[in-house]
C-alpha cells in the first residue's frame, strides 16, 4: 500500500553476487544475540552527531538534521550502517546524506553504533508543541494507507523496516 509514492531502486544481482550479499546478513539468532549498547561509551562518540542533530538529539532544522530522539534504535543503527557502506548518502543530488558518510566513518564497528544508539535513546525525548494547523479527522483517513507499515500511532515497525514518524 503506498508504495507508488516512495522512492526505491531495484537491482537485479548475478545469483552469485546475491548469494554473497545474502550470506554477509546476519542471521535471526545473531541478530537476537546482539549485545545491547553502552550509553556512556556512547556519549563520547555523539560528540560529532550533536554538531548537526544538537546536544539532545532534537535536530535541526536549518542544517536539514532530523530529530533523533524520536526514533527506535533498530532504525538509527540500520541507517547509520547504510551510510558507512555507502548505501546512502551516496547520490550527488543529496547534499544532506552525502555529509553523513564521512561522519559515521567515525564509528568503527557495530559495537560503536550500538553505543551511540543507546546514548541517543537515554535522551529525553520532548516533543515541542505542535504548530501544525489543519483537518484531524480528514488527516486520520489519509493516514490509514501509512499505518499499514509504519503503525497505527506513527511508532514505526521492525519487521516493515518503516522509521516512525513521531515527533
Amino acid at each position: 500500500m503506498a508504495h507508488f509514492a516512495m522512492r526505491g531502486r531495484v537491482v537485479v544481482d548475478e545469483q552469485n553476487a546475491f548469494q554473497a550479499w545474502l550470506s554477509s546478513q546476519p542471521t535471526y539468532s545473531e541478530t537476537r544475540a546482539q549485545v545491547a549498547g553502552n550509553a556512556s561509551a556512547g556519549q563520547a562518540l555523539y560528540v560529532v552527531c550533536s554538531a548537526c542533530h544538537g546536544p539532545q538529539a532534537q535536530g535541526n532544522r536549518t542544517l536539514n538534521a532530523p530529530k533523533l530522539s524520536s526514533q527506535a534504535g533498530w532504525y538509527l543503527a540500520t541507517q547509520l550502517r547504510h551510510f558507512k557502506q555507502g548505501i546512502r548518502g551516496a547520490s550527488d543530488q543529496d547534499i544532506y546524506a552525502k555529509q553523513m558518510i564521512p561522519m559515521a566513518a567515525t564509528l568503527a564497528d557495530d559495537t560503536a553504533i550500538n553505543n551511540v544508539v543507546a546514548y541517543i535513546n537515554s535522551l529525553p525525548d520532548e516533543r515541542p508543541p505542535s504548530t501544525l494547523a489543519g483537518d484531524p479527522d480528514r488527516g486520520r483517513s489519509l493516514y490509514t494507507t501509512c499505518a499499514a507499515c509504519h503503525g497505527t500511532a506513527g511508532q514505526g515497525i521492525w519487521s516493515t523496516k518503516a522509521p516512525g514518524w513521531r515527533t
